[in-house]
């Protein structure tokens, strides 16, 4: 299940907001983020793949259908 909420994007790039850049960011169910996030294991090698992966692949799809749909 997926949810479009208006407002998104976090904490780290609200500053673009004034610069009129559209954000968008990914919530997932049972993500591991914060277990690593700024720490000392906040590296690249920590990565799960298979998360990474299916990340980039939903970005990319909510890319498309705002190329094809707009916002």
């Amino acid at each position: 299940m997926h949810d479009l909420e208006s407002g998104g994007g976090g904490y780290d790039i609200q500053s673009l907001v004034p610069l009129g850049t559209v954000l968008a960011g990914m919530t997932m169910q049972g993500h591991r983020y914060f277990d690593y996030h700024n720490t000392e294991n906040d590296v690249f090698e920590a990565i799960n793949k298979r998360a990474l992966e299916l990340g980039a692949a939903s970005m990319s799809l909510l890319r498309y259908w705002i190329a094809e749909h707009g916002l």
